[in-house]
């Protein structure tokens, strides 16, 4: 496995208590081949549950702010077009964490490094580490770049239509097409958290 302090770096955070970060990127397959390492690490199960709730309400809370004009339902697409599995997992791929993770012989054999479920699910406890080791606050400052990236990498104004579109052709919610772009504001002023 790669060194845990490169990771630090390319997370751009520090932790106190290393030990919920490298919990983060322990996948419950392989305690299930090292039983014995239970004692000292956790599954990353419990801080991607946390990390899923974090991830929901600083997404819900930007698109809430930044779109005062939009109702309910266009937020829910928003949030969820921010949020799947797909770019989750982009996110997980810009800073590698595959190759941390922790697994089974069987996961790493069936290219489980590179399953986009798997790498999400990772980023959400990477996310909740972040986020009990420094704070809310903490967590929220290390998504809102990743979020203005998401939507800068955009073409053209998401649509209700374009997002509900992408959101039907899946059985689950899909990033915004590249050609879609969501208004760029400063996320420093619209939610108070300077980058």
């Amino acid at each position: 496995m790669a060194s845990l302090d490169t990771l630090i770096a390319r997370l751009g955070v520090s932790f106190s208590n290393q030990r919920l970060l490298r919990s983060a990127l322990v996948h419950r397959s392989f305690l299930h081949e090292h039983p014995e390492q239970a004692i000292e690490l956790a599954s990353n199960e419990r801080l991607e549950f946390l990390g899923d709730a974090i991830i929901n309400y600083t997404a819900a809370t930007l698109v809430f702010e930044r779109f005062p004009e939009r109702g309910e339902g266009d937020l829910t697409l928003l949030r969820a077009a921010l949020i799947n599995t797909s770019t989750l997992a982009g996110f997980a791929r810009m800073f590698d964490l595959g190759i941390y993770i922790r697994m089974s012989r069987g996961d790493e054999a069936g290219n489980g490094r590179q399953r986009d479920a798997l790498l999400a699910d990772t980023f959400e406890a990477v996310v909740a580490a972040i986020g009990l080791d420094s704070g809310l606050a903490a967590a929220q400052a290390f998504l809102m770049p990743l979020f203005e990236r998401s939507w800068r990498t955009s073409r053209h104004m998401a649509s209700r239509s374009t997002i509900r579109a992408a959101c039907n052709s899946a059985s689950r919610p899909i990033a915004i097409s590249r050609r879609a772009t969501i208004p760029f504001r400063s996320a420093a002023r619209s939610t108070g958290v300077s980058s």
